[in-house]
């Protein structure tokens, strides 16, 4: 199955990553994933048997759970995660850096 992601969202806390995806019938699903990096808007997946293909080449990131998509469950997602990098138009600030547990921030590109 071929998805392509349409938006995602990070947990400071879990370090976990959730992607919103789409598939070419119009089929959404949310991942739950950890891994090395976080998965960007237009990235697309692709399941296979050794694990997850993402823009053509095999990932090194763990899918955790799959969720049928809901848009009550997106937005809970969306405002119960307490990174700014969430929240669109993302103003660029993050007031929560100081206790973020990614080493990198996906939003802003600094590091710890």
């Amino acid at each position: 199955m071929q998805l392509e992601v349409l938006q995602n969202l990070v947990c400071p806390q879990t370090k976990c990553g959730f992607a919103l995806a789409i598939s070419a019938n119009n089929f959404k699903l949310i991942f739950c994933y950890e891994g090395p990096y976080f998965l960007q808007p237009g990235d697309t997946l692709c399941t296979a048997q050794f694990g997850l293909v993402v823009n053509g080449k095999i990932s090194s990131l763990a899918i955790i759970h799959i969720f049928p998509h809901s848009i009550a469950f997106w937005s809970l997602l969306r405002d119960k995660l307490a990174c700014p990098g969430n929240r669109e138009p993302f103003s660029g600030e993050c007031a929560l850096f100081h206790m973020c547990q990614l080493e990198i921030c996906p939003w802003i590109g600094k590091s710890k």
